[in-house]
Order: structure tokens, then C-alpha cells, then sequence
């Protein structure tokens, strides 16, 4: 991957104040090509070399190179052809291989999400989802270690208020909120009228 490398030699070389993700795009941008970046996909997903997305078989034989720089290749146990991105969050996605391939390498030079989102012009859920999709792919576990801290961070947040907001309206219900109509009258019901009024002994009489 010498472009790649390039990349690199050419961030550890930049000695002013310019900006790292406005960097890392101004050099896709001038030096990736489609075919560069199918190269990227390539190297990252099969480092550890080709097997079949279908059966995990290695007995793989590349099958053709299309005129877009697509590789197709031959799974010579269950007989599935398959290109770089089969079975990948990229194969099904709208986002551009280059985005995606972009937004991997701007992960391992910047551990803000959102700034990673605003360079992208995509919204932060959108960010975690390719990112952990690429985690996987690439099969890596410690090179977005401080990028799995703030995904963890998002995470937690989004948990953390869907159950506010789910808490709050299960009470809402059981206390009959202001729609007029009488509560259920269920042991949650009546745990939560206690509570109101300040005295446990306080129970709901049966209806006569």
C-alpha cells in the first residue's frame, strides 16, 4: 500500500499548524484514484489473506478483474463468486467506497467522532455504524482504541435516554397522565402513588 504510506510520511512531515483531517482529504482527494482506493479495501480486508464470505474457506482462486479494477474471485468448496466487499457493510451501503475508506483512515489520526462527521458531511450515528462495521471487516481490535471509547460514549448516551424517555412514559401511563381516563390499577400503579403522597401505607380500595 505505498500510497498509504505516503499518506503517512506525508502527515509526519507536516510541521505547521494545518489542519490533520484537511490534510488527510486534500491527499486523498489529489492522489486516490477508484482503483486506489479498491486497492485499500483489498489490502485492509484480506491481510490475513482471501477466504470465502459464504463458507470461511481459504480454496479461493481470483476468477477476473473487471475494466472498473473489480476483483471477482472463486471459492472452490461451495462454488460462490464473491468481490472485496461481499458480504460487507460496503456492498449494501449508498456511501462511496472512497467515504468509507476516508472516514477509516481520519479514525486513526483523529479520536473525535464528530469532528470525523463534520469533515464528512455525515451525521455521528452514521460514523460509529462505518466504523464498527469496519472494525470488524478489517479484523483490528487495538487500532481505534480511543475511537471504541467515544463509540462507547455515544452508545451509552443514546441508551441511557431511550430508557428515560421509555421510564417516563410506562409512568405517564400507569398514573393515568391527562388523558382522563382512570390508571391501571397495578402494583407498579400503586407503588408509584405512594411515593406521591409520602406514605407506604396508603392503598387503592377495591372497587365496591
Amino acid at each position: 500500500m505505498s500510497k498509504i504510506n505516503n499518506l503517512k510520511k506525508h502527515l509526519s512531515n507536516n510541521t505547521d499548524d494545518s489542519d490533520i483531517g484537511d490534510l488527510i482529504l486534500s491527499f486523498f482527494h489529489k492522489e486516490f484514484s477508484n482503483e486506489d482506493y479498491l486497492h485499500v479495501l483489498r489490502q485492509e480486508r484480506w491481510k490475513f489473506g482471501i477466504h470465502c464470505p459464504f463458507c470461511q474457506s481459504g480454496n479461493i482462486t481470483k476468477q477476473s478483474v473487471s475494466e472498473n479494477h473489480v476483483f471477482k474471485y472463486l471459492c472452490l468448496d461451495c462454488n460462490a463468486v464473491f468481490e472485496d466487499d461481499t458480504g460487507s457493510p460496503l456492498s449494501s451501503s449508498t456511501i462511496p467506497l472512497q467515504i468509507w475508506i476516508q472516514c477509516w483512515y481520519l479514525s486513526q489520526y483523529c479520536n473525535s467522532l464528530q469532528y470525523i462527521a463534520d469533515k464528512l458531511n455525515l451525521d455521528l450515528n452514521t460514523i460509529v455504524t462505518m466504523l464498527r462495521g469496519m472494525q470488524h471487516l478489517f479484523q483490528t481490535e487495538a487500532i481505534l482504541l480511543k475511537t471504541n471509547d467515544s463509540i462507547n460514549s455515544v452508545n451509552s448516551e443514546i441508551l441511557n435516554k431511550k430508557n428515560l424517555i421509555e421510564e417516563t412514559f410506562k409512568k405517564f401511563l400507569l398514573l393515568g397522565g391527562d388523558t382522563g381516563k382512570q390508571p391501571l390499577d397495578t402494583a407498579e400503579y400503586r407503588r408509584q402513588k405512594t411515593i406521591k403522597h409520602g406514605n407506604k401505607d396508603i392503598k387503592k380500595k377495591p372497587n365496591m
